[in-house]
């Protein structure tokens, strides 16, 4: 009997053990925004540009050069951004990375400020923040709709972890 005990004590002490090692951290958004490195996957104006009678809502496709699509982003617990130029750089003799830009959480986590690209983004709201998403949204910078005959546009745009 006494061995009996013995072994139910040290299973329920076994049991104990591992339930309270599985047990999930519970993650805020500056966790999420901070593991790993993020790539912008799109780009979305609402509304549209109107070229030639087609309205274009999604612009990624239509914005800067395809060596600076695969630039990916590490958000710093310090409160600096990193970029790294990815696998192709646009001009051979840039640095591989740079960490020039800064951002912040609002304290509630549902909005993001930002500098970078040597532009003040103003403060954008997060529409998705998560393990593999992080999804903004703003109204664009002048320098973005400059020449486009357009004004006060939501820009959305989502990065992807990578």
């Amino acid at each position: 009997m006494r061995n009996y005990t013995i072994i139910a004590s040290l299973l329920l002490i076994s049991i104990m053990i591992t339930f309270s090692s599985c047990r999930k951290e519970d993650k805020g958004p500056q966790d999420y925004l901070t593991e790993g490195e993020w790539k912008v996957t799109d780009v979305e104006l609402n509304p549209g540009i109107t070229v030639s009678g087609i309205t274009i809502t999604h612009v990624f496709d239509f914005m800067g050069d395809e060596c600076s699509k695969d630039n990916l982003f590490k958000f710093n617990e310090d409160g600096t951004i990193t970029e790294d130029e990815g696998a192709t750089k646009c001009d051979p003799s840039d640095p591989q990375t740079t960490t020039e830009g800064t951002w912040t959480l609002s304290e509630d986590g549902s909005s993001i400020s930002a500098v970078f690209w040597g532009l003040d983004t103003g403060s954008a709201d997060i529409i998705i923040l998560n393990e593999t998403t992080f999804e903004f949204s703003t109204t664009a910078l002048p320098d973005f709709v400059a020449g486009l005959g357009i004004e006060n546009q939501k820009v959305k745009v989502t990065m992807t972890k990578q």
